[in-house]
């Protein structure tokens, strides 16, 4: 008998546990996809479309929770702010039930008062309801701070991207000096981006002050923008451009644009 007790205590503590890793995933979940596409909706892309790997929606909100100190205590603000809500709508509901405030309260509290089930339910919803949209302000926050980080040049994060088109495309800077190999035509083909980085290669000489990085890479295509200037008022977005992998001769990432 004591180990059938001890072996239906160790099966509930252990479902606990799983149901708190699984509230626990949900959570960094939702965390992760509100972040994401507010991220990517502020370059006017649709995240869904992006294809991303479910995997990395729940590993983002760390960068979101803990990425730098501003993030840490915005967090802990967060917290502090849930338990509160949630404490004051407990209170508030259990004073609206008690004092029969609304003509249907007391046929509500008879109906709440059949089962004590029926009051832990309105209670978690209350507080998942509260989590949830703490949750979602935290990560559309982070979303377009990081957003806007990454669209201004000098503070982006996001690769430098020299893109190598053929010529039939109406955008990027012509290029004068022959490729190498000698057999491709410089006639037929543009650059887009830091075009320093190319001819660094070849030890040239060429630049260009327009900075473009690489926003994503899906579904065959390179998805590239030129970074805006600080000064540009942030409802300014930069423009987005889809280029499709088969019509790249030629992309160069690093970390930073060439020095002029």
């Amino acid at each position: 008998m004591a180990d059938s007790n001890q072996s239906s205590g160790d099966f509930k503590v252990l479902g606990t546990f799983v149901g708190i890793i699984g509230l626990l995933g949900a959570a960094l979940y939702f965390s992760g996809w509100i972040y994401r596409w507010v991220y990517y909706s502020y370059f006017n892309l649709e995240v869904g479309n992006l294809n991303l790997s479910s995997e990395s929606f729940l590993f983002v909100p760390i960068q979101i929770f803990f990425g730098n100190i501003t993030s840490f205590f915005v967090t802990f603000f967060a917290i502090l702010l849930t338990f509160f809500l949630t404490k004051i709508s407990l209170l508030f509901g259990t004073q609206l039930l008690s004092r029969r405030l609304w003509p249907f309260n007391n046929r509500l509290q008879n109906w709440l008062s059949l089962d004590s089930s029926l009051k832990t339910l309105s209670k978690e919803i209350l507080i998942v309801g509260w989590c949830l949209f703490i949750l979602f302000q935290v990560s559309s926050w982070g979303g377009t701070r990081d957003a806007r980080r990454d669209a201004v040049d000098v503070t982006s994060k996001l690769p430098v991207v020299t893109l190598i088109i053929p010529q039939k495309y109406p955008l990027g800077l012509k290029i004068d000096e022959p490729f190498s190999p000698a057999e491709i035509d410089s006639k037929s083909y543009r650059a887009i981006g830091d075009i320093k980085r190319y001819t660094d290669l070849r030890d040239e000489r060429e630049s260009s002050d327009e900075i473009w990085r690489l926003l994503a890479e899906a579904n065959g295509s390179f998805y590239i923008f030129s970074t805006i200037s600080e000064k540009v008022p942030s409802r300014v977005r930069p423009v987005v451009l889809k280029v499709a992998e088969s019509s790249a001769e030629l992309l160069i990432l690093t970390s930073e644009s060439s020095a002029p």
